[in-house]
C-alpha cells in the first residue's frame, strides 16, 4: 500500500508543478548561426526555355559527284491552227478542244477534229 500511496503522490505532484509557474519572461538574445547542413536531394527538372535565335549559315560543302544520267521523259507535242490534227507514230493524244464555238472535237485515239470555222488543239505524248 505505501508503494501505491508514493505513485499517486509522484503522479500528483508532476502534474501539478506546471499549474504554479510565474509569467513567462522577456526573450532571450539570438542565438549564434549553426553549421550548414547536408546538401539536400536534387528537385524536379523544370519546364523547356524558349528557343534561342538561329546562328549563321555554314560554309558551302564540297560538290558531290555526277549522279547517273535519268530516263527519257514523257514527251509532249501541242498541234494547233488546223481543222484536223493527227498525232505521230508512237504517239498518244491525251487532249483536245475547239476554238470556237460550245462544240466538242471528233477524237480518235491518233487525232481530233473541228468543224469550220473553228480549228483544234490537240496534245500528243510520246509515252
Amino acid at each position: 500500500m505505501r508503494v501505491i500511496s508514493l505513485a499517486v503522490l509522484l503522479v500528483a505532484s508532476v502534474t501539478l508543478a506546471g499549474c504554479f509557474e510565474g509569467p513567462a519572461g522577456p526573450p532571450g538574445p539570438k542565438g549564434d548561426v549553426g553549421a550548414a547542413g547536408a546538401a539536400g536531394p536534387a528537385g524536379p527538372a523544370g519546364p523547356a526555355g524558349p528557343a534561342g535565335q538561329a546562328g549563321p549559315a555554314g560554309p558551302a560543302g564540297p560538290a558531290g559527284s555526277a549522279g547517273a544520267a535519268g530516263s527519257a521523259g514523257t514527251a509532249l507535242r501541242v498541234l494547233k491552227g488546223e481543222s484536223n490534227a493527227s498525232c505521230g507514230t508512237g504517239e498518244t493524244l491525251i487532249a483536245a478542244y475547239c476554238t470556237q464555238g460550245a462544240n466538242a472535237p471528233t477524237m480518235s485515239a491518233s487525232g481530233a477534229s473541228c468543224a469550220a470555222p473553228a480549228t483544234v488543239v490537240a496534245t500528243c505524248a510520246k509515252l
